[in-house]
């Protein structure tokens, strides 16, 4: 997929719209398998001192194992692709924040109650909150809407 013909904020608005619809079907689908990669995953991001390269990858796999859960494949490889073509923005932008680890933890705190919701099939819940998540995120990370393209 060639992203990089797309803008940031196009990226970002997909992402929106595909995890809303990952979450709402993970959230009647989860299984056991998937559980443990959204778990190992939270475990990664919160091992005390993570560096920030591996607390990404780690954000990146749990969103993807939740992509996974919805047992769509278009809608896992789609999430995968965006955050994927979004990872360099990603860290470029975190790299400005005054307090990364503080960020850290705040989104690590999101996931947690994104990965609750889902455990507890609260689909409209899970839905919001992975809405809410990305777009805190987005909004802690102003210089990833100062970059041009989602590729670069």
């Amino acid at each position: 997929m060639a992203l990089a013909n797309f803008s940031i904020e196009e990226a970002i608005e997909t992402r929106i719209q595909l995890e809303r619809s990952s979450t709402a079907l993970a959230t009647g689908r989860v299984h056991d398998d998937a559980l443990a990669g959204m778990n190992a995953s939270l475990a990664i991001m919160d091992t005390p001192g993570v560096s920030l390269e591996t607390f990404n990858d780690a954000d990146t796999a749990f969103h993807v194992a939740i992509a996974h859960a919805s047992n769509n494949q278009l809608l896992s490889d789609l999430t995968e692709a965006i955050r994927g073509s979004l990872r360099r923005p990603i860290l470029d932008a975190f790299h400005e924040v005054e307090d990364p680890r503080a960020l850290m933890a705040q989104l690590q705190e999101e996931h947690h109650a994104i990965m609750q919701a889902i455990v507890d099939r609260d689909t409209d819940h899970a839905v919001q909150l992975t809405e809410d998540h990305i777009r805190s995120a987005t909004a802690a990370l102003p210089q990833l809407t100062n970059q041009s393209r989602a590729g670069s």
